[in-house]
């Protein structure tokens, strides 16, 4: 014959199950945003650096920046609706500035320069520092 305490879980069992994982949750959810965010400042960079390349083999192949459509087909090359890439330059020196509409700070890339962190570009092309 089966004894009443053999018909399942107290409730103390479950209350301590449910606190584990919620210790649990508490931990692996910021780590889980902190790397989105992470994933979403690559993809930023990945695309200014994509465009600074495009814009360099611009400006060796015809000595002079790009315009118009074609300045317009480099800056929407990554095909991310939440980044957005603004250029500016003059003569052959440029600088691209790279919002994502789901991180915090822009980042900026120069012909010279590998993308910054908080930077933007000047009107000339060059870039303004974090």
């Amino acid at each position: 014959m089966r004894s009443i305490r053999d018909a399942g879980f107290t409730l103390v069992e479950l209350v301590v199950v449910m606190v584990i994982i919620g210790v649990l949750a508490a931990i692996a959810v910021p780590i889980f945003l902190g790397s989105l965010d992470q994933a979403r400042a690559g993809a930023l960079q990945a695309a200014l650096a994509t465009a600074r390349l495009e814009t360099a083999l611009v400006v060796v192949e015809e000595e002079a920046l790009p315009a118009g459509s074609e300045l317009d087909d480099i800056l929407d090359a990554h095909g991310d609706d939440d980044i957005t890439l603004a250029f500016s330059g003059s003569g052959t020196d440029f600088c691209i500035q790279g919002v994502h509409a789901l991180v915090d700070e822009p980042w900026a890339v120069t012909q010279r320069l590998a993308p910054v962190s908080g930077a933007s570009c000047a009107p000339d092309g060059s870039l303004v520092g974090p």
